[in-house]
């Protein structure tokens, strides 16, 4: 893995906590995160990558994805 880019990252219990806290308040809002934004969003807790970079790296994804598409 990565090395540590913010060092506040999250414990494993921690970052378990606050993935099944946002997929409660995702299901509420009537929808469910992709596995690759749910896995970018662990990193992100586990202090392995900036949000900022999460964001780039899943916009890139999608738009490779529908230019593919086109």
């Amino acid at each position: 893995m990565s090395t540590l880019k913010n060092k506040s990252g999250l414990t494993e219990a921690e970052v378990q906590s606050g993935m099944e806290f946002a997929d409660a308040a995702q299901y509420l809002a009537g929808g469910r995160a992709s596995e690759r934004a749910r896995d970018l969003s662990r990193e992100v807790l586990r202090g392995n990558m900036e949000g900022d970079e999460a964001v780039e790296i899943l916009l890139a994804e999608v738009l490779a994805l529908q230019a593919e598409s086109e």
